[in-house]
């Protein structure tokens, strides 16, 4: 085996998490000692502490992340919001750019889309507003003001459908939270009835 590869045994040290903390390591640190008494022993009793130690590991490192990630959340603004939940959804965006265009043509490309669109814009604003134009003043129903009493009220079920179905996947720092995130079935379950709430509170007022 000596020829082949070394036999000298090799520590591997790894980077503790940024959760990690010395209460954590202590707890533990008293696992592993019951774990060894167990294989010693093989006693009911010792086994029964074992499982008993390995609850209370698993809890304190469930709400130190819980109570790590809520403060980093509290004191975040709303871009970092979006990283934090990026890197917890384990999302990785990279850059995606055509593969059957020279490197050196994109900008051009990607300049001449740009100005096209931007014209398209322009000429179907210019449209828009001469329509309007000609209709301004040839008919006094037009001019009549047009108020709206009340709002549909909708169920959760339909409130849940629409943003499951009919809401775009975009999102900008000033959203509260992502839409990806949000159309996520535990985190839309949890929510979906605070929004109800809201939508039928400002149809009353209105």
């Amino acid at each position: 085996m000596g020829f082949y590869g070394s036999t000298q045994p090799i520590r591997v040290i790894r980077t503790p998490a940024i959760w990690y903390n010395q209460g954590i390591h202590e707890e533990r640190r008293a696992r592993r000692r019951m774990e060894r008494k167990y294989y010693k022993t093989k006693l009911v009793v010792h086994k029964q502490m074992l499982q008993e130690q390995n609850m209370r590991v698993i809890e304190l490192i469930r709400q130190r992340k819980k109570d790590y990630f809520k403060e980093m959340v509290d004191v975040a603004n709303n871009k970092e919001v979006f990283k934090l939940v990026n890197s917890l959804l384990t999302l990785e965006l990279g850059t995606f750019l055509p593969t059957n265009a020279h490197m050196e043509l994109l900008p051009k490309l990607f300049s001449d889309f740009f100005q096209d669109k931007v014209l398209k814009i322009c000429e179907e604003l210019n449209s828009t507003e001469n329509s309007l134009d000609e209709h301004v003043g040839t008919d006094e129903e037009s001019e009549q003001a047009h108020t709206l009493g009340s709002f549909n009220s909708f169920t959760k079920e339909e409130i849940g459908v629409i943003i499951i179905t009919q809401s775009p996947c975009k999102t900008c720092l000033l959203d509260c939270i992502l839409t990806q995130f949000l159309q996520q079935p535990p985190v839309l379950a949890v929510l979906l009835p605070q929004i109800t709430t809201l939508e039928l509170r400002w149809s009353a007022l209105i």
